[in-house]
C-alpha cells in the first residue's frame, strides 16, 4: 500500500521536510478513506432526519389536526382550510374529513385539491364513495359558489 510522506514511508527526521511532518500523515490511504467516511455518515444520518422531520409536518400532524376536537373548534376558518389542504396534498390520510371541512369553509383556493381528491376516489369501493361524495359536493359547491352550508 502506498503510503503518504517522503521515503515511501513515515517521514525521515534528516528529511528537509520535516517540519511538512503535522501536515502530511503516515497513514495508508485505506485508513485516510476511514477517517472521511465517519462525517459523511453523520451527514447522512442528519440528512434523513430533517427528511424525518419535514415529513412530520407536512403529512403527519395536518392529519392528527383533523382529529383534534381542540383544534376543529378553536382555529379559524383560513387555519381549517389550510390544513384540509395539506392533508388533500397527498394520497394517503383524512381525505374524508378534509373534504367535509372544505364543505364548510372551502374557496377558490380549494379547487385543485378537491379535483385531485376526486380523482384518487374514483374506484369503486363503498368507504372510498362516501369520501368521493363528500368532495364531490365540496368541489361543486367551491364552483359554483354556493357558499357555505347551513350551520
Amino acid at each position: 500500500m502506498k503510503r503518504f510522506g517522503s521515503l515511501g514511508g513515515r517521514l525521515d527526521r534528516r528529511s528537509p521536510w520535516r517540519q511538512a511532518s503535522t501536515y502530511c500523515s503516515s497513514k495508508t490511504v485505506a485508513e485516510v478513506g476511514l477517517d472521511i467516511r465517519y462525517p459523511v455518515a453523520i451527514g447522512v444520518l442528519v440528512g434523513v432526519v430533517a427528511l424525518g422531520v419535514a415529513a412530520a409536518l407536512a403529512w403527519w400532524i395536518p392529519n392528527q389536526r383533523l382529529g383534534d376536537l381542540d383544534f376543529m373548534t378553536q382555529a379559524s376558518d383560513s387555519e381549517l382550510r389550510d390544513t384540509a389542504h395539506q392533508v388533500l396534498r397527498y394520497p394517503w390520510g383524512n381525505d374524508h374529513d378534509a373534504c367535509l371541512v372544505l364543505l364548510r369553509v372551502g374557496n377558490k383556493s380549494s379547487i385543485p385539491y378537491l379535483q385531485k381528491a376526486v380523482r384518487r376516489r374514483q374506484s369503486g369501493s363503498a368507504s372510498m364513495e362516501c369520501t368521493a361524495a363528500h368532495c364531490r359536493e365540496a368541489l361543486r359547491r367551491v364552483v359554483m359558489g354556493t357558499g357555505k352550508p347551513p350551520p
